[in-house]
């Protein structure tokens, strides 16, 4: 009878098969003669999409340089991750693709993106990069995989996210000049400086300012030179916000001679943090006092008439005003004191 001969490779494709499980296969050829059997082969499915995300994706241990990734790891579900890739960048964030593995990337400072793997058989739930600038608001995704390679499979839909800024530098070098019993000038450095970053500073008669922990929003401040006339400190009632802006230096009014006067300089991400917070530096502070208000040097009468005369003197720096008494006796300093003088002479 007619004897038709395959040669060459024979494939067949098997479907509805289970994720993650191992198969094993033989094939077999018959003849008249009998039948042969390949050897044994084996293969694993690959592991489905990882079925839940990471909880509690998170900003710790926040420095000039430095934002620490934390999160819970995922429940396992119907298909637990084999590993997590944490994203970074300083601008939104490009989603990975299925099939593609990227390498680490852990320094951000070159192209302002970066990422990382972190595999669950570490146990570890943080990851971190280098290369951060100060005061610069940074953004974080996080997408568990299976796989890995050309086989790596992302659950994106949903994936965590959290937006936090880096500190800005804190302020150095403050100083007080031109001290006079009203006024004085406050200076301070501001070290790097970048956009979206301001500077406010704050003044306390008497005592230190309670600092705390600053992170509230910026904009419900308002600067004002004039001593008590700024928005107080959230902290500190009693600490009035003089200046608000990018300079180094302001020149504050309403202040009284002799009281000591302490400052707190801060500087602060405008933009706010994905949890609502704000970006602070570490504070700043300082203190002067201002000098008691010198005594009027008279000089010499003018325009001298039988019943009247005009009173000459020198200005004095910080004085609001002067009074001037009149004897045909002369003055001992514990003649005049509690006096209560009119208005008018």
């Amino acid at each position: 009878f007619p004897v038709t001969i395959h040669t060459g490779t024979f494939t067949i494709n098997v479907s509805s098969l289970t994720s993650n499980t191992t198969y094993y296969f033989k094939a077999f050829a018959t003849s008249a003669s009998g039948t042969t059997y390949t050897s044994q082969g084996t293969f694993t499915t690959l592991k489905g999409e990882p079925t839940n995300h990471p909880t509690d994706f998170r900003p710790t241990g926040v420095t000039s340089s430095i934002i620490v990734q934390n999160w819970t790891a995922s429940v396992a579900g119907l298909q637990a991750p084999d590993g997590y890739l944490v994203k970074a960048a300083n601008a939104s964030i490009v989603d990975p693709v299925d099939g593609v593995d990227p390498a680490d990337v852990t320094n951000i400072g070159g192209n302002g993106t970066a990422n990382r793997k972190v595999t669950t058989g570490s146990a570890t739930t943080s990851a971190t990069f280098t290369g951060m600038s100060s005061g610069t608001m940074y953004y974080y995704k996080i997408y568990p995989y299976t796989n890995s390679g050309n086989n790596i499979d992302y659950k994106i839909t949903g994936a965590p996210s959290f937006n936090h800024a880096t500190l800005p530098t804190t302020p150095s070098f403050f100083s007080a000049s031109g001290l006079i019993a009203n006024a004085a000038s406050i200076s301070w450095s501001q070290g790097a400086y970048n956009a979206g970053v301001e500077t406010l500073v704050f003044v306390k008669a008497g005592s230190a300012i309670t600092n705390g922990t600053p992170n509230s929003n910026p904009a419900t401040y308002t600067g004002n030179a004039v001593f008590g006339s700024g928005t107080p400190y959230f902290n500190d009632a009693a600490a009035y916000c003089v200046y608000k802006g990018d300079a180094a230096s302001i020149n504050v009014s309403g202040l009284t001679g002799n009281t000591t006067y302490h400052v707190t300089v801060l500087k602060v991400v405008e933009n706010v943090n994905s949890d609502g917070t704000y970006s602070y530096s570490t504070a700043l502070t300082g203190s002067f006092t201002t000098p008691t208000i010198a005594a009027p040097v008279a000089t010499a009468a003018t325009s001298l008439g039988s019943s009247s005369f005009v009173a000459n003197w020198n200005a004095v720096p910080g004085a609001t005003g002067y009074v001037i008494a009149v004897s045909t006796t002369p003055f001992e300093l514990l003649d005049i004191v509690g006096w209560n003088f009119p208005n008018n002479l």
